[in-house]
């Protein structure tokens, strides 16, 4: 069997079904953590719904629903997925230096300086969340220059222009 996989950034691959108004993928979040200063975290939740099969993306605490993609689309992920990542990505023209990830500074200088992520959970197959089992986990690093540098269930990430892709 012969399977394809590609990564999509917002809604460059299409299928995405919006279900509310109120957010604009791709779009900058209001108010932005500041070097040095004031940070801001956003929840974001992923999740399968146990009764259609769709992959729900879903916003805050409130868990307020944003759309989802079928499950004709991913149809490698119709019965839940077998792993999680967490990450970040920069997107800039071809062979051409990176645009800066995160705050544009690197991981290790840590809280307040580089981007992160933390309280990372899952949903097991029984629909409870569940912290991911650092035993399994990797870090996977394609420009050594960024980096990561991980904090219990969170890590920080990040780095300045520059990297040629």
């Amino acid at each position: 069997m012969e399977t394809t996989w590609r990564a999509c950034l917002n809604l460059e691959c299409g299928g995405f079904v919006q279900v509310s108004s109120d957010f604009a993928l791709g779009s900058q979040l209001s108010p932005a953590s500041v070097y040095g200063g004031n940070q801001y975290n956003i929840i974001v939740h992923l999740f399968q719904d146990s009764n259609t099969g769709n992959w729900w993306l879903a916003f805050g605490r409130e868990k307020k629903l944003v759309g989802y993609w079928p499950k004709s689309l991913l149809t490698h992920m119709v019965h839940g997925a077998i792993g999680a990542a967490w990450g970040g990505i920069t997107q800039g023209p071809l062979n051409d230096s990176s645009l800066p990830m995160g705050s544009g500074h690197f991981a290790n200088e840590g809280y307040k300086k580089a981007a992160f992520f933390t309280d990372t959970t899952i949903i097991d197959d029984k629909y409870n969340i569940a912290v991911p089992n650092t035993f399994w986990s990797k870090t996977v690093v394609n420009q050594p220059k960024l980096g990561t540098s991980k904090t219990g269930i969170g890590f920080f990430f990040g780095g300045p222009a520059g990297c040629k892709g």
